[in-house]
C-alpha cells in the first residue's frame, strides 16, 4: 500500500522532508515489482483535495473513507486477491455469551 505525501505547499522544513517521497515511492515500487507482489497506490488522484486535507497535510473523515474505498476496491480486484496470502484462524465466536 503506498499513500506518498498529498501535501504540495509545505514550510521549507517539512518541504526538504517531502521532497525524499519521491525516491521512496520508486522503491517501494521497484520491491513491489522485483517480489511480484501486488501495490495498491492509494493515494493516486487525490492530490488537488483541498478539501480533503483541512490542515494541508492531514486527510480529513472525507478523504480517509475515500482512501478506505480505494483500498477496499482495489483488494476486491481479481487479479489481485488471489496474491494475497490470508491466512484464516478458527473463530471463537461460540465462546461469547449469548445476549439475548
Amino acid at each position: 500500500l503506498s499513500l506518498t505525501p498529498l501535501a504540495p505547499d509545505l514550510p521549507s522544513a517539512a518541504a526538504r522532508e517531502f521532497a525524499r517521497w519521491p525516491a521512496y515511492d520508486r522503491a517501494l515500487r521497484q520491491v513491489a515489482a522485483d517480489l511480484a507482489a501486488p501495490l495498491i497506490d492509494a493515494g493516486a488522484g487525490l492530490s488537488g483535495r483541498a478539501a480533503w486535507l483541512p490542515d494541508g497535510v492531514h486527510l480529513s473523515a472525507e478523504g480517509q473513507a475515500a482512501v478506505a474505498d480505494r483500498v477496499w476496491h482495489a483488494l476486491q480486484h481479481p487479479d489481485l486477491a488471489p496474491t494475497l496470502p490470508l491466512q484464516t484462524q478458527a473463530s471463537y465466536a461460540n465462546m461469547a455469551p449469548a445476549l439475548d
